[in-house]
């Protein structure tokens, strides 16, 4: 009786195929891989990107990502920018008097706790912050002041 493929595939799960790099070739590799695990940036180079990444083969993430993700935890965690929000619908909406320029400085500590939560979120990958215009520019304004 012949076999299927996929009870062949069964049988005989995929094994590895070790192969020897000096330090110079894997630090090489390594910084071509950038946040892909080593393996799998191997397979795909070899086998033109024609494989399908493993859902396992994620790169063990760096400190700095590790630091990065817990301030953006913390950031929405804390709240800030709701408590700021609500700060500033309250002076929109007259029931807490502030004059003018502490209005504008309410509405600039939204929007700076907007694009650092955007900035996190682009070092981190999710996001592409080049990719929105809006953002971009407005991170620009905050930077250069």
């Amino acid at each position: 009786m012949a076999m299927t493929t996929n009870q062949l595939n069964q049988k005989d799960p995929r094994k590895p195929f070790p192969i020897r790099l000096n330090g110079e070739e894997r630090t090489y590799l390594k910084n071509k891989a950038g946040k892909l695990a080593l393996g799998t940036y191997i397979r795909a180079q070899i086998l033109n990107n024609q494989s399908k990444p493993s859902s396992r083969a994620k790169a063990t993430p760096c400190h700095d990502d590790v630091v990065l993700a817990r301030i953006l935890a913390t950031l929405g965690a804390k709240n800030i920018s709701q408590n700021l929000g609500l700060i500033a619908k309250a002076t929109e909406q007259g029931t807490l008097y502030v004059d003018d320029q502490v209005k504008s400085e309410i509405k600039q500590a939204c929007e700076d706790v907007q694009i650092m939560r955007y900035v996190l979120m682009s070092a981190l990958g999710l996001i592409n912050l080049e990719e929105d215009i809006s953002l971009s520019t407005k991170f620009n304004k905050a930077s250069s002041l």
